[in-house]
């Protein structure tokens, strides 16, 4: 009888570890499964993909028109809600130089412009916004879910002659937080678009484009 007892209790036992077990491991899956898929992908920053390109139109009148397209890309996996977004484009010009000129050093970095020199760049065509998050007078609001693109084209002329290329750029201020960022525009030295935000906020993500070129000298 005791042997009975004894061996009833080790099956119980047995079926009570072996359920415990399968319950166990049914929970970790699902905690993975969850924080792999939902958890994880929402603790990300915002990530912005920027496309620039500039085609050379005919010329009328003394002026060469250009279309630039642009497109954001949101490549991440959670919301960004644009802050600030200006497209900007410098005009520059190239002069040769007679004696060749040493490499640059600057920020571990070495640059080498032997024989020429360029100009800080003129600014010849650009577009620059505040959203509703950044000033409540503003009617702009411009929100990207992960996947979503913000595609825009324009045209625009620059005088023939005045400049050897162009020089197209975005720059964007944004967040996955949906609140109010006081933020003001303002243009440096070279009248470019700047964005002062607050300093406060760690969520607030930075980014530019590469800048895209465009040799109007060619055909």
């Amino acid at each position: 009888m005791n042997e009975e007892r004894r061996s009833h209790r080790i099956r119980i036992v047995r079926d009570v570890v072996e359920i415990v077990a399968f319950l166990a491991a049914g929970i970790w899956a699902f905690y993975t499964f969850a924080y792999e898929n939902r958890i994880k992908p929402s603790l990300a920053d915002p990530e912005l993909n920027f496309v620039v390109t500039m085609q050379k139109l005919s010329e009328h009148r003394g002026l060469i028109g250009v279309r630039l397209h642009t497109e954001i890309r949101n490549v991440g996996t959670v919301q960004a809600n644009i802050i600030g977004l200006s497209y900007w484009v410098l005009g520059k010009r190239v002069e040769p130089l007679l004696v060749p000129q040493k490499p640059v050093l600057a920020h571990g970095d070495a640059l080498l412009k032997a024989f020429y020199r360029e100009s800080s760049g003129t600014p010849v065509f650009g577009m620059a916004y505040l959203t509703q998050m950044a000033d409540p007078a503003s009617v702009q609001r411009t929100t990207m879910d992960p996947g979503g693109d913000l595609p825009r084209d324009s045209v625009f002329f620059v005088p023939s002659g005045r400049f050897d290329y162009l020089e197209a750029h975005i720059s964007a201020r944004f967040t996955k937080e949906l609140r109010d960022t006081p933020t003001t525009l303002t243009f440096d030295k070279n009248s470019v678009p700047v964005f002062d935000v607050p300093p406060n906020r760690p969520d607030i993500d930075v980014d530019n484009s590469v800048p895209s070129q465009l040799d109007l000298n060619g055909r």
